[in-house]
């Protein structure tokens, strides 16, 4: 059971659009990114930034996180990095699941990860 001072304390916050809600992976199921493709798996990510990179062989594999290292001193800075992942990763089309009446249940959220 939640303690009065805790619930206090997140009505307080929803109230202030200041919370992130953590949500399982599968959540994000059904939603799309602006090229009206599925929010991209790990594997799919770490092939877009291998690509991004400029490795002039095939995806080997490679961790998703040593490629995103491999990233951030391309030139140009990180701007088009954080353009091909917004790109790839914010949603434009929400499935039902994340509707209520017509209306979205993230768009409370200030932050809304998935793990």
């Amino acid at each position: 059971m939640i303690e009065k001072n805790d619930l206090e304390y997140l009505i307080r916050h929803l109230a202030r659009n200041n919370v992130v809600l953590f949500l399982g992976a599968g959540f994000s199921a059904g939603a799309a990114n602006q090229y009206d493709a599925p929010l991209p798996l790990s594997r799919e990510l770490a092939e877009a930034l291998w690509t991004y990179v400029g490795y002039p062989v095939a995806y080997d594999g490679t961790s998703l996180g040593i490629l995103y290292q491999a990233a951030l001193p391309r030139p140009g800075g990180r701007a088009p990095l954080i353009a091909l992942l917004t790109d790839l990763l914010s949603i434009s089309t929400y499935p039902d699941c994340m509707r209520n009446q017509n209306h979205l249940i993230i768009s409370k959220y200030q932050s809304m990860l998935t793990i």
